[in-house]
């Protein structure tokens, strides 16, 4: 067939200049390996793909062998770390995701918008194009800024803490005790001493252990000389976990669990849904309602949802009060229905007979 309405290429003149983000000193997969990051990139994107979506026009397979979790996982990954998403939308509803690092942005300052994108030797419209994008600073929300760019010092610096961390955990010198011994011994004697020192007290099973020494040794115990060190390591640790959730717009005791208590969990993830989630959430679906004419939402219920006790007063609560019907409630617990589908009267109103009589 003839593609009738097939785009036709702008016969209007235009300078477009490139936009973006670059990354120098600190790549995605360098960043991924700090393990802060990794856990807030991972937690964020595993929390977006895992809410329900409603209407949703990509289908549950919107990129050959790739369900809608993953790709929805990938494209907040995307946008957290690189500021832009993209997914080239073609035909038969399959939206390609596209490396954002390859795909640049052909920005015309005249029009003040993306006139295209180029990706390898295509050239792709913005009707043609899902962009998610994370906070702009052009200005004009043109373009997503990316987290890696904007706080590479950061980055970088959070990296070399946790590289010193291990090699001094795993280089450091650290004995606990010494012995002195008022007469000059040979190497030899003092590995045998040593060796026979380590095995008669070091270990769990020798712990308690009372030593016996001769010869006019003594035994003296070393102070703790990198006690500071570890202070500030841990410090350093704490400071950088603020910092990340700072960065991602998550609390920071989301990240740390040892902050978390069972008073504050809820809050906590109540917090997280409405900083965090929501608007990665209202981010993806304006998108895709804009460019592709739907009407698509996403279900966050199982968000903040409690204990199971608290959920079946919950959903009890709401049956009772004429909100949902007890299937709607079995469905929320994913049981089968029993057919009964019949809003009741919320106690003390009058019945639908009571009020046509």
């Amino acid at each position: 067939m003839f593609k009738i309405f097939k785009r036709k290429e702008e016969k209007r003149s235009y300078v477009a200049s490139i936009v973006g983000s670059y990354f120098d000193d600190l790549t995605n997969g360098e960043a991924m390996n700090i393990p802060s990051v990794y856990s807030a990139v991972n937690m964020i994107s595993n929390a977006v793909a895992s809410a329900k979506p409603v209407n949703n026009p990509l289908g549950t397979e919107p990129q050959i062998n790739m369900s809608f979790y993953t790709w929805s996982n990938t494209i907040v990954k995307n946008i957290l770390l690189h500021g832009n998403a993209f997914a080239k939308i073609g035909s038969h509803r399959q939206y390609q995701l596209l490396d954002p690092k390859k795909v640049t942005m052909m920005y015309d300052k005249d029009y003040m918008n993306i006139v295209y994108y180029q990706h390898g030797a295509e050239r792709i419209y913005p009707e043609d194009m899902l962009h998610f994008k994370n906070l702009s600073k052009d200005n004009l929300g043109q373009v997503g800024y990316s987290a890696l760019n904007n706080f590479s010092n950061t980055f970088s610096r959070i990296q070399a803490t946790s590289e010193y961390e291990g090699n001094y955990l795993l280089n450091a010198s650290r004995p606990s005790l010494w012995v002195s011994s008022p007469k000059n011994l040979a190497k030899e004697k003092i590995k045998e001493l040593k060796a026979a020192f380590k095995a008669a007290y070091q270990g769990t099973k020798n712990s308690g252990a009372v030593p016996i020494l001769g010869d006019g040794m003594e035994l003296h115990e070393l102070k703790a000389a990198n006690t500071l060190v570890d202070a500030d390591l841990v410090a350093l640790k704490q400071a950088s976990l603020k910092e990340i959730a700072q960065i991602f717009n998550m609390p920071v005791s989301i990240l740390d669990s040892s902050l978390a208590t069972y008073s504050n969990s809820v809050e906590s993830n109540l917090q997280f849904l409405r900083m965090t989630i929501q608007p990665l959430l209202n981010n993806i679906r304006e998108e895709i309602n804009l460019k592709l004419s739907a009407n698509m939402s996403f279900d966050t219920s199982t968000f903040i949802e409690g204990s199971f006790e608290q959920k079946i007063n919950t959903l009890t609560s709401a049956v009772s009060g004429g909100i949902l019907t007890p299937d709607e409630a079995r469905a929320r617990l994913n049981y089968k229905a029993i057919g009964n589908n019949k809003l009741f009267a919320p106690a003390g109103t009058p019945t639908t007979t009571a009020q046509g009589a």
